[in-house]
């Protein structure tokens, strides 16, 4: 039995919203709205939807989740955003979430004390997402009235629903709690192919490159499915032996002067493009030919594909091979990594331990850095960050390796997977 179906009968309560975990949050959402709790159904479960997801996204923001399209951020998007279209059919037209969250951190921080901690971050954070959802709300409520008139059949088009998410922020699973209360459903395949068509567009097309489908394809294709023994950090040049060779056209024994492919190494010291990182350059080497390595691949069983074009001669599937790494380029992209490291600490300094890597590109010549805030940098911060960074620079800091128990790496401070 969980805490709060024990404070239910320790209280004597009819549910948990009666009970003095939920109680100071539910009169706060009636205060808000000027209604009154055991009124009738309708109010009663808008009211306890704006109090219990108010909590909710008040304690996934102190956890670190931030708004985003997929994952838990998309879980927290949609509690906020079904919270506001609650909360309107309460009568709060104005933002109110955050007095919200100022009431849950009131009466919880005593036995979670980070809520107070994290309480500027967490309420700008609501504020900012508010009203960003507030802005197309209204005309997004409109179009979908619009859209209910207009049906027929009783479901909303996949197409439709795919507008509202894309245009008007509507998480889908939102759309279909609306049409069902009009007795209504969704067309949720149509709205995944809808998906899928927005997915094909974003992908890039370059000749002789695999995208997610084209990479699933080489993956049931392949010869060889063992992973690629990565063995890079210590050795630039590998003996190794071609396992396999893949083309446009599929699976080849052999490849000439000129041909473009893939090549599959038992043993490789490429790098595979990974975690914004792109892959190495260089060359593999037979006795009876030379192909230049334009990129390295890194597919989801763990195999490489080192892509490029035959130079001279050809090579064939089962030979002995020399792979050859670009090192100068090598020891770029390591710079550039170690930079983005450097970065992260210093916008952590500057900005709050709430700062979040949100992706990043390490190429030999730059590096981006994406990260999590709520508004533009100020020139001050900008100027901090600069000088943290270039002072670590200066002092030609020792770069090393080491391994240890994850447990100790995180009492010694170093920042986790899921923080970056």
């Amino acid at each position: 039995m969980g805490l709060e179906r024990l404070t239910i009968l320790m209280q004597s309560k009819k549910n948990v919203y009666e009970t003095d975990i939920f109680a100071p949050i539910v009169e706060k959402a009636c205060l808000l709205s000027g209604r009154k709790y055991g009124c009738d159904a309708a109010t009663d479960r808008a009211l306890r939807i704006v109090s219990e997801h108010s909590r909710g996204i008040t304690f996934l923001i102190a956890d670190g989740v931030i708004p985003d399209k997929a994952g838990r951020g998309y879980v927290l998007r949609r509690l906020l955003r079904r919270a506001v279209l609650f909360g309107r059919r309460l009568g709060l037209e104005r933002p109110f979430l955050v007095d919200m969250a100022g009431a849950v951190i009131n009466r919880m921080s005593g036995i979670y004390p980070e809520l107070k901690k994290r309480q500027t971050y967490v309420l700008e954070m609501i504020a900012s997402e508010e009203a960003r959802f507030s802005e197309t709300l209204a005309t997004g409520l409109e179009l979908l009235e619009e859209i209910v008139r207009q049906t027929k059949g009783g479901r909303i088009s996949g197409q439709d629903a795919f507008k509202l998410y894309d245009t008007y922020g509507f998480p889908v699973e939102m759309t279909t709690e609306i049409a069902a209360e009009k007795g209504l459903s969704v067309d949720l395949d149509g709205f995944e192919s809808e998906m899928e068509i927005q997915r094909t567009k974003a992908r890039s097309s370059r000749k002789f490159s695999f995208d997610a489908a084209a990479t699933a394809e080489a993956v049931k294709n392949m010869r060889h499915a063992e992973k690629t023994c990565f063995v890079g950090y210590e050795l630039a040049i590998q003996k190794s032996t071609i396992k396999d060779i893949l083309t446009e056209g599929g699976t080849v024994d052999s490849i000439e002067e000129g041909d473009e492919a893939s090549i599959v190494l038992d043993e490789s010291p490429f790098y595979a493009e990974m975690g914004g990182q792109v892959g190495d350059t260089g060359e593999i080497i037979t006795d009876a030919g030379r192909f230049e390595v334009k990129n390295t691949l890194h597919l989801p069983n763990g195999v490489f594909l080192h892509q490029g074009r035959v130079i001279n001669g050809c090579l064939k599937i089962s030979e002995a091979a020399t792979a050859h790494i670009n090192e100068e380029r090598r020891r770029d992209i390591a710079r550039n990594h170690t930079a983005t490291h450097i970065l992260q600490t210093a916008l952590r300094e500057v900005l709050g331990e709430q700062v979040q890597q949100r992706g990043s590109v390490v190429t030999p010549d730059r590096l981006r850095f994406d990260f999590s805030h709520l508004k533009p940098m100020s020139k001050d911060e900008m100027r901090r960050v600069e000088e943290f960074v270039n002072d670590k620079i200066r002092r030609n800091l020792p770069v090393y390796a080491e391994e240890m128990p994850y447990r100790h790496a995180l009492e010694e401070g170093v920042t986790a997977f899921r923080e970056k």
